[in-house]
């Protein structure tokens, strides 16, 4: 089913954070506290430039969005990892797309750039075991004198793990739950956890306003049949059938 839409994930990540109100969402939901106080949620403007490489365009998306930070403008940038497993160098990639952010956002007139929160989401199969704090990576740093440390670049960044082995609990919208969800049933296992996975992906559609379900749906479907090969629309019937009874016509659409 690859064929039927060119990089699904980043597809569906650009459908899904393109919204400000589920982009909003999330980041009220999954930001760090101290964070929230001060990053202004209604100012969020997304930007359509990509600063992922070319060649990895099949393994991260990422959007940045342009806000108000204590008054100054400043941006968060969310990095989407679509593999299975972990990268353990995406810390580095991370930090190569922030200062590319940066030589765009340079003010000549201030010779400022602007801050930049960093976030990434995995949805991979195992939990995220990788470093975060990019001081952490240099071996032997907790030897070197203070006046070493200053010789080095050094930023953290947060990480959103919705692995199912992670057990995350989504919290937010009922948009924002089923598009993670979602992400979630695209990685499972076994036919038996995705399955249970699409349960609640279709439980949470159910809530959704009534001119919203269809377009959840459909939206959802064209990903997990692009994402999966072990699965078939009678294999979605079947769940659909138990979970949301009387809508068999969106299917069949």
């Amino acid at each position: 089913m690859n064929e039927l839409v060119y990089n699904p994930h980043d597809r569906f990540f650009k459908w899904i954070f393109s919204d400000p109100n589920i982009a909003r969402d999330f980041l009220q939901n999954y930001l760090p506290q101290e964070a929230i106080e001060i990053v202004d949620l209604d100012y969020l403007t997304p930007e359509n430039n990509s600063h992922v490489d070319e060649n990895l365009k099949e393994s991260f998306s990422d959007m940045l969005y342009k806000t108000k930070i204590k008054g100054q403008d400043g941006y968060v940038y969310i990095l989407m990892e679509h593999k299975s497993y972990i990268e353990g160098k995406v810390i580095f990639q991370l930090l190569r797309y922030i200062t590319s952010i940066w030589e765009e956002k340079y003010d000549p007139k201030t010779k400022k750039v602007p801050i930049i929160i960093p976030i990434v989401i995995y949805h991979g199969r195992e939990v995220w075991n990788v470093e975060t704090n990019l001081s952490n990576m240099v071996q032997g740093i907790e030897d070197l004198p203070d006046e070493l440390k200053t010789y080095l670049p050094t930023y953290r960044y947060e990480i959103c793990d919705f692995s199912i082995k992670g057990k995350k609990r989504i919290i937010g919208l009922t948009a924002t739950k089923v598009a993670l969800e979602a992400m979630r049933a695209g990685t499972a296992m076994t036919e038996k956890e995705f399955k249970e996975r699409l349960a609640i992906v279709f439980a949470y559609i159910n809530q959704l306003p009534e001119e919203q379900v269809h377009e959840w749906f459909e939206g959802c479907m064209i990903y997990l049949l692009n994402v999966r090969e072990d699965i078939t629309i009678e294999d979605i019937l079947k769940v659909q059938k138990e979970i949301m009874p009387g809508r068999g016509e969106i299917v069949m659409t």
